[in-house]
């Protein structure tokens, strides 16, 4: 007789072993015959015994190759535990994009999330505790952008109460359960790379156009520009880079086909003798260079070659 869900063995039914009886061939070789198969069904700790048929796990006694609701409930469990541990899975893909453009406070649903900053903001941290041990978010914010990280009370980012991303900055925070660590932190913007080694590095021309009139250029997005001349031009800065870094710019300017284009430059921008360059005539290229390492109060501008054919 087959043993029940605690393994505990019944004897067949109607087995008259009792105290005193006198055991008879008749009805005890049924019973020896049972325990003797009972026995040879059991598995052996060691493993001395292969196993010929399915393990049971089911609690109502069926094996799970044909047991559809024991898979069914393990796989329930499973996607419970997922849920908990991944909250923001979906069509297989781990993070996902929020795009804010104002002040914003984390939630811990936020887990795995890159939150894209678009416009100047500060950002809220949910408190370590309730985001938990393991808790990572990515952030990020666009060009010209300034994001101001904050703890939640006096929780510490790096051991600081703040964090300050400027623009197009990039940073992944990690919580532990009591404060918040960024483990990875990069400004694309004001990157500093000391004793580095470049293999074909190459500046990308921001500025390529027929211009004339007056042009305001973004030091933070341009410092190759290369124009042709189709009137007079007149020439403004925003956002020189700050007193301890050096900028230089450079300008292939070319002359259309009536010529005598003139450039005015910014009174900041000083020239050999006080004078400016007298630009080439009609289709002729030249190269102006400008430098700067006080903050944009001054640029020292030299010719670095002329009449270009």
């Amino acid at each position: 007789m087959p043993r029940n869900s605690g393994g505990i063995y019944t004897l067949p039914a109607g087995n008259p072993v009792a105290a005193d009886t006198l055991i008879d061939a008749a009805w005890a070789n049924d019973t020896l015959n049972d325990l003797g198969n009972e026995m040879s069904n059991t598995l052996h700790k060691d493993g001395r015994v292969s196993m010929t048929g399915p393990l049971v796990l089911s609690t109502r006694g069926t094996p799970l190759d044909t047991d559809a609701a024991s898979w069914e409930n393990i796989k329930t469990r499973i996607d419970a535990q997922v849920d908990v541990n991944f909250p923001n899975l979906d069509n297989s893909k781990a993070f996902r994009v929020q795009n804010k453009s104002g002040n914003y406070t984390a939630a811990v649903t936020d887990y795995l999330s890159i939150l894209n900053f678009t416009a100047s903001a500060t950002l809220t941290l949910p408190a370590a505790a309730t985001a938990g041990s393991g808790f990572v978010m990515w952030v990020q914010v666009a060009s010209g952008v300034n994001l101001v990280i904050d703890g939640n009370s006096s929780e510490s980012i790096d051991g600081q109460t703040t964090f300050d991303m400027s623009s197009r900055g990039r940073a992944l925070l990690v919580c532990d359960g009591s404060n918040w660590a960024i483990h990875f932190t990069q400004s694309y913007a004001a990157t500093q790379l000391i004793r580095c080694l470049l293999n074909s590095a190459r500046e990308a021309v921001a500025s390529t156009a027929s211009v004339t009139g007056a042009v305001n250029l973004d030091l933070n997005n341009q410092n190759v520009i290369v124009w042709t001349l189709t009137g007079n031009v007149t020439i403004s800065f925003s956002n020189p880079p700050t007193a301890s870094q050096a900028l230089s710019i450079t300008f292939v300017l070319t002359q259309d086909g009536t010529g005598g284009r003139t450039v005015t430059w910014p009174a900041a921008v000083r020239w050999p003798g006080g004078v400016g360059p007298t630009l080439s005539g009609a289709g002729k290229q030249d190269v102006i260079t400008l430098i700067t390492w006080d903050g944009g109060t001054s640029y020292l501008g030299f010719v670095a070659g002329q009449n270009y054919g």
